[in-house]
């Protein structure tokens, strides 16, 4: 999910976040994972407002 700059701050990503969730409770989920990348200190945020916790990960990635 990307919110152009020109767009923050009005509650856009929030909202998307909020849908994505009930969309989701829907269909019964328990749980969201997001990866971001761990400099991306806007999207940490936004997810840590949306009471998102930060864990530590290590994705393992590998072309063949």
């Amino acid at each position: 999910m990307y919110v152009r700059e020109e767009f923050r701050g009005k509650g856009i990503a929030t909202y998307l976040i909020t849908c994505l969730e009930k969309e989701l409770q829907s269909r019964d989920a328990r749980s969201i994972k997001i990866l971001t990348g761990r400099d991306n200190e806007i999207a940490i945020k936004t997810y840590e407002n949306a009471n998102y916790i930060v864990k530590k990960e290590i994705i393992l990635h590998k072309k063949i």
